[in-house]
């Protein structure tokens, strides 16, 4: 039976039972020649909700197949949540302590990568700006850029700095900021990994596997891929990993998240990189010793 011919009340259950996950429905209507915009209504209600799936031929979108083609970019990007960390590598509950983590991470239309980041440490805190992101496993004769050598699933090729950054929080001993880095080399192997405050450099250790492709997804992609073609092939699979099938390990949940506030690199330059809807978390969310858990509600570390 093609999608297009079930009663709109039976489509729209079936849309809801599949909530902002039922991706299955929305690619089976990218495969129509023709759908029902009732159907696509019922599809676009049930992924988004009534107030992110908004049809406007001046601001937006003509119809909602057209909206659901587009996977609602105009207003939203789709993110996968997260909760990679890394710690100082002289770490010690009962002396000085320093720890980071990445909760979310989301493609915008065109490839750059946002990643939502937040540090807590002493009050001297190294800067979150210069972090950055790479890609695992690349193959090293076709990728963009290579650094550090390899690691245990292969070469890293490196992002540069953030091209943008919005840094919500900023104290002593508290970070938390919004980067933006632009496509073509995050995004070139089959992981994807981060630094904090630098390039693989100083004390403290590289996140390998912030999100990544599952080992059997992995060796399967590459046996039936040629090496020349595995750059463009896993680029096409992290734009489709951040919208449908399965998560990649390391992903919580894919959660659509309205546009936010535009920011810049300069005072006269606007380009749309858009900022997660994200807040700032407590220590007492991360896990921590006991004995920093003190110092923070004593308001001596984190502050």
């Amino acid at each position: 039976m093609a999608l297009q011919t079930l009663p709109e009340c039976v489509l729209a259950h079936v849309a809801a039972f599949g909530g902002r996950d039922g991706f299955r429905v929305v690619g089976a209507c990218r495969l129509l020649a023709e759908v029902r915009e009732s159907c696509a209504r019922a599809v676009a209600h049930a992924m988004y909700s009534e107030q992110l799936a908004i049809i406007d031929a001046d601001e937006g979108y003509a119809s909602f197949v057209d909206l659901l083609r587009d996977d609602n970019a105009r207003h939203g990007i789709w993110c996968l949540d997260v909760d990679a960390r890394i710690e100082w590598t002289g770490n010690d509950a009962n002396g000085s302590y320093y720890v980071n983590r990445v909760s979310r991470v989301g493609r915008v239309r065109g490839g750059a990568l946002i990643v939502v980041l937040e540090a807590y440490g002493e009050s001297d805190l190294r800067d979150a700006r210069s972090s950055c992101v790479f890609a695992v496993g690349v193959e090293r004769e076709y990728a963009t850029s290579i650094i550090g050598g390899s690691s245990s699933r292969g070469p890293v090729a490196c992002a540069k700095s953030a091209t943008f950054v919005n840094e919500r929080v900023r104290t002593p001993g508290h970070r938390f900021c919004v980067l933006a880095f632009q496509p073509l080399v995050w995004d070139q192997g089959p992981a994807i990994g981060y630094q904090f405050n630098g390039r693989l450099a100083g004390d403290y250790p590289a996140n390998l596997r912030v999100v990544s492709f599952d080992t059997e997804t992995t060796g399967r992609l590459r046996a039936e891929t040629l090496a020349r073609d595995r750059t463009a092939m896993w680029r096409r699979r992290w734009a489709d990993a951040f919208r449908q099938g399965p998560l990649p390990e390391g992903a919580i949940r894919r959660v659509f998240v309205p546009l936010g506030t535009w920011f810049s690199a300069s005072n006269t330059t606007e380009i749309p990189w858009y900022v997660p809807d994200v807040a700032p978390t407590s220590p007492e969310e991360w896990g921590l010793p006991a004995p920093i858990l003190a110092r923070w509600r004593a308001g001596t570390w984190g502050m």
